[in-house]
C-alpha cells in the first residue's frame, strides 16, 4: 500500500511537528484538533519551523511553500481521517483520552488505513 495522505490527530506539541515533517517530506496531511485555539497555534508553529528551515539552507522557499500547501487543518476527527492511509495519534498522554481517539478513528478510518 503507498501512504499519500496522513492524519495527525492532535497539533499540540508533537502532533504540529510530525505534520510539518510529513508534509516536507511529501506526504498529503490531515491535522486535526478538537480544540481551534490549538490548531491556529499549530498551524502557525509550523509555518514558523518551515520558515527557519528555510532560513537555515536546510529546504528551498519552493519546498516549503509545497509543503504548507499539503497541510490541511480539521475540528473533526471524521472528516481529517476520511481518506487517510496512514493516522497517527499525538493527543496529550491520558488513557481516557487515547482510548477515546483509537475508539473514534476506528470508526471513521479506512479498513486499510494504518
Amino acid at each position: 500500500m503507498e501512504i499519500k495522505r496522513v492524519a495527525v490527530i492532535g497539533a499540540g506539541d508533537m502532533g504540529h511537528g510530525i505534520a510539518e515533517l510529513f508534509a516536507v517530506n511529501g506526504f498529503d496531511v490531515n491535522l486535526m484538533d478538537k480544540f481551534p485555539d490549538m490548531l491556529e497555534k499549530g498551524k502557525g508553529r509550523i509555518a514558523a519551523s518551515v520558515a527557519k528551515l528555510v532560513e537555515r539552507g536546510k529546504i528551498t522557499q519552493d519546498v516549503a511553500k509545497a509543503a504548507l500547501s499539503r497541510l490541511s487543518y480539521f475540528g473533526d476527527m471524521a472528516k481529517a481521517i476520511d481518506g487517510a492511509d496512514m493516522i497517527v495519534e499525538a493527543v496529550p498522554e491520558s488513557l481516557k483520552l487515547k482510548k477515546s481517539v483509537f475508539k473514534e478513528a476506528g470508526e471513521h478510518a479506512s479498513p486499510e488505513a494504518i
